[in-house]
């Protein structure tokens, strides 16, 4: 079910936990492993969330027009445009997380959407996450959530997509999880 949002609503929410799922709305469900990280991604009403477990240590992104709870496993809670560049974590002595993001036209969003697809058809199913779930909307610009995670060299890359047709706007997320010995 689509409901008008704004991008302006949109929070990162950061926490040393799984995400509870009973109060989501779950459209579409993703699991992989890659190397020491496993990953759950799921697009859901309200955007997107992703939960990393890194040998044990579990750790959840939620990009989403919602609040999750705030408590003492909360790392990061807030509008997306209170970020300055980045927000990063240490996630124990070897991982560090990354989140980026930019706003784009909901024009260039579909293009990046087509590009996203097609990167994804070159890595094996097996070793990639590519998610895309098409809201009915009311405008004639489609309202998306695109979430493709693939492996790097030292880590993996998450990039999703948020179309806010109502808005003509997008916003495009590049997450990471990076394995470096520096980080000691």
């Amino acid at each position: 079910m689509y409901k008008d949002q704004k991008h302006s609503s949109l929070r990162l929410n950061l926490i040393k936990d799984n995400i509870d799922e009973v109060n989501l709305n779950i459209l579409k469900k993703d699991k992989k492993e890659f190397g020491d990280i496993k990953v759950l991604a799921s697009i859901i009403g309200e955007s997107h969330f992703i939960t990393f477990d890194i040998n044990g240590i579990v750790f959840s992104e939620m990009l989403a027009c919602i609040s999750y709870k705030k408590d003492d496993k909360t790392i990061f809670l807030d509008n997306i445009f209170n970020i300055n560049g980045s927000v990063k974590y240490k996630l124990n002595a070897n991982y560090l997380y990354e989140f980026k993001y930019d706003i784009i036209d909901a024009s260039s969003a579909i293009l990046l959407n087509q590009e996203f697809k097609e990167k994804s058809l070159q890595i094996s199913q097996d070793e990639r996450v590519y998610m895309c779930y098409d809201f009915i909307s009311k405008n004639s610009i489609k309202a998306i959530t695109n979430i493709f995670i693939y492996e790097i060299n030292n880590g993996i890359k998450i990039k999703t997509i948020h179309t806010y047709p109502n808005e003509y706007k997008a916003i495009v997320s590049n997450s990471s999880i990076i394995y470096s010995t520096i980080f000691k």
